[in-house]
């Protein structure tokens, strides 16, 4: 549901009976609009290049295209993330059946299951079910979980103060699942707990404040604690506020509240669980004792200390799934858990002292699983850059080409190539790619970086702005990517060196680094909030209109807000955009559309802003908006030949999707400026219709519905007669929607 307007939305809103705009568009970065008065020269151009700027939108969310690098660009993110220890972004227009919105979004099997513990990352808003229900069976309960439960219990209020790595969010979460029948949703990272009114809070729901901001936490006193129970109590929520173990806190005031420590967990303890857990997903249950049993095993378990990361006990279950189904060998567990492991790694870094075989190393971790050319010339430009620095005389800069062979290379990087497919434009190809034996050396080697080689990484900083406006989409992603890994070690620091330079660029592409730096940050529990508010201040910002696209292009894939809260802000910037800019919002809607539990939300955002009484632009942008969406997202759905267009799928799923879906077209349809692209989308539908009858009767009563909603099935009836009638035209999918219509009318 759209909320309402913030603040300095509504200021901007106050002329909607007087002397609100009349329907001219806004004519680009000045924010300044032809009032259509004076007919002087510099009007007229900014209009005609208004209504340039509006077309070409139309023509790029109408372009397969468009559909296709938007997608592409989101695969890199994911792959790039993965690579550096990140989850993926959650994509619920995957495999479906038809009539089963929900079914998917369940992410059943051992990679779900540790992912819910190993780096839980809880985008705000609702929490999904699969998640908490994945936590519910792999969870193993701390020493002081009871403790912590009774408080929570008696005051309907609880502060976690614990360490990273501890458990505390997977904590929170079973906590709140276990004592609250409605569900579990997390707060936006900017709440202020002093002010927070009851609107925040519904039914018998748990919410989860998963980083609690320092200078926030510091102004709580003892009135703000005994206003926010007695808030809870009345509402019947339950609440857990998450606080670094370095977080001070006003303990003579707020002290019955906080819980210091979650209590010791006995590695082995968790450790089984887990193998259970993900053996009993692939039917393998008793295979865990016999894994367990191997003296392998057994050497690297007694060595586990009570205070070793939960994450890291997760993830050596994990592993042991792997060893216990045959897909690794056991030797690759002992080598990474065992007691010399850090150290082994520390000493072999330092080891690589050559420069050209550093920057080797430091670009692989950056470019992990990419083609070796791609490595190689990454490293290449490295090294050049550290000579300038380590030998300021360019005599000294030369290099032997054929002195170390590649081989050479990736075994002192422990590193291998292997032969991948990847797909290009114009068919499969065969490429080499370079990786490391172990995929947890691409984040290992960048932190080590941020932790002992401070001079060093001053290059690397500017090795990545400058492959962050490289050729190439993949290089700039990864280029973005290890810079937003690098910004939760050093957020201020890389931001204004590196991220801010790339927002700020005429170039899309380049902003493109930028929306992938901001991945890992907004991800972050303590950085989510920084992410946020920035993103609200470039919006902001009427000057730099760089920055502004880059905001409305990465508030839908960055986790830092809930949908809610970035659906707010996408309202408020949609009052005052150019044609780029709303393209921009466009993409970031359908981002939000494949990551959001309830797309409905999003629909009823899309369907308050293009409402009559909006501003034109709000609405022009809701229904350019709408296009995108209708172009770029498809579902597979398991008894279809042909890939849904997603808007239908939702709407065959039943209401209230179906009516959002109905209204928005047809409010298109009945838009002037909008009118022939709309069509051309439910003549899009037709095409498919005709190569997949499974989508006939769907195409046919959604067309009917529209029709219907527009009151003017006849106009809707003209078209499908046209479109099958024409040489090659659909006949038998406009046939099918024809007759659908005929029993309709009767």
């Amino acid at each position: 549901m759209a909320a309402g307007d913030p603040p300095e939305d509504r200021a901007d809103d106050t002329d909607r009976a007087g002397t609100r705009d009349t329907g001219t568009r806004d004519t680009g970065a000045t924010g300044t609009r032809d009032t259509g008065t004076a007919g002087r020269s510099d009007v007229r151009d900014r209009a005609g290049d208004a209504d340039k700027g509006f077309t070409e939108a139309q023509a790029k969310a109408a372009d397969p295209s468009s559909a296709g690098e938007w997608q592409d660009l989101r695969a890199k993110f994911d792959t790039a993330k993965q690579w550096l220890g990140g989850g993926t972004t959650n994509v619920f227009f995957g495999e479906a059946r038809v009539g089963s919105l929900g079914d998917h979004y369940a992410t059943a099997g051992v990679a779900s299951a540790h992912s819910a513990h190993f780096g839980v990352v809880v985008n705000s808003g609702p929490v999904p079910a699969a998640m908490l229900a994945d936590i519910r069976e792999s969870y193993v309960e701390p020493a002081r979980y009871g403790h912590l439960r009774a408080v929570l219990e008696s005051h309907q209020v609880v502060v976690i103060r614990a360490p990273d790595g501890t458990g505390r969010t997977a904590t929170a979460l079973r906590l709140l699942d276990d004592l609250c029948r409605e569900g579990v949703l997390k707060l936006d990272p900017d709440v202020n707990l002093k002010t927070v009114d009851g609107s925040a809070f519904s039914g018998l729901r748990g919410y989860l404040l998963e980083s609690l901001d320092p200078e926030q936490a510091r102004e709580l006193r003892a009135f703000h604690a005994e206003r926010l129970c007695a808030l809870m109590k009345d509402k019947g929520c339950m609440l857990v506020v998450i606080a670094d173990d370095r977080t001070p806190l006003p303990v003579e005031d707020i002290g019955h509240l906080v819980v210091d420590d979650l209590g010791e967990v006995e590695p082995s303890a968790l450790i089984r669980r887990h193998l259970d857990w993900g053996l009993s997903a692939v039917e393998s249950p008793r295979a865990g004792a016999a894994v367990l049993d191997l003296p392998e095993v057994r050497e690297i378990v007694t060595a586990l200390t009570p205070d070793v990361p939960r994450r890291q006990l997760a993830d050596l279950g994990a592993l042991l799934v792997d060893v216990a189904t045959g897909r690794i060998d056991v030797e690759v567990v002992r080598e990474r858990y065992s007691a010399t492991s850090r150290a082994n790694f520390v000493s072999w870094f330092d080891q690589q002292t050559d420069v050209e075989q550093r920057a080797f190393v430091i670009a692989l971790a950056v470019f992990n699983d990419e083609p070796v050319h791609l490595v190689s010339g990454a490293a290449t430009m490295l090294a050049d850059l550290v000579k300038e620095v380590e030998l300021p005389r360019r005599a000294d800069r030369g290099r032997a080409l054929f002195a170390t062979p590649l081989s050479r290379r990736l075994e002192d990087a422990r590193a291998e190539v292997v032969e991948d497919t990847e797909r290009t434009r114009i068919g499969n190809v065969t490429v080499r790619k370079a990786r490391f034996r172990d995929d947890r050396y691409p984040a290992l080697v960048l932190a080590h970086l941020c932790t002992e080689y401070d001079q060093g990484l001053t290059v690397v900083t500017r090795w990545l702005r400058e492959l962050g406006g490289a050729l190439g989409g993949r290089v700039r992603v990864r280029a973005g990517m290890a810079a937003g890994f690098l910004s939760t070690y050093d957020f201020f620091g890389i931001h204004h060196e590196v991220v801010q330079p790339w927002a700020d660029a005429d170039d899309p592409y380049t902003r493109d680094a930028a929306v992938a730096a901001l991945q890992f940050p907004s991800d972050h529990p303590a950085l989510g909030r920084v992410v946020h508010k920035l993103l609200d201040a470039w919006l902001r910002d009427r000057e730099n209109w760089s920055r502004r696209k880059t905001a409305a292009r990465a508030l839908g894939s960055t986790t830092a807000a809930s949908p809610a809260a970035v659906l707010r802000l996408l309202k408020r910037t949609a009052r005052h955009v150019d044609w780029t800019t709303a393209f921009m919002i466009g993409e970031s809607v359908s981002d939000l559309l494949c990551r959001v539990d309830d797309p409905v939300q999003v629909l009823d955002a899309l369907v308050a802003w293009s409402d009559d009484d909006e501003f034109p632009l709000r609405r022009e942008t809701a229904l350019l908006a709408v296009l995108v969406a209708s172009n770029y997202l498809t579902v597979s759905v398991a008894e279809s030949a042909e890939k849904w267009p997603a808007l239908l799928w939702l709407a065959e799923d039943g209401e209230p999707a179906r009516s959002r879906v109905v209204l928005l077209f047809a409010r298109m349809l009945q838009t002037a400026d909008f009118l022939g692209r709309g069509y051309e989308h439910l003549r899009r539908w037709l095409r498919l219709a005709q190569r997949d009858r499974t989508l006939r009767a769907p195409v046919a009563r959604l067309l009917f519905d529209i029709g219907t909603e527009m009151d003017d099935l006849d106009s809707v009836r003209h078209y499908v007669e046209t479109w099958g009638a024409g040489r090659g035209g659909p006949a038998d999918a406009a046939r099918a929607v024809l007759d659908h219509f005929d029993e309709g009318a009767n």
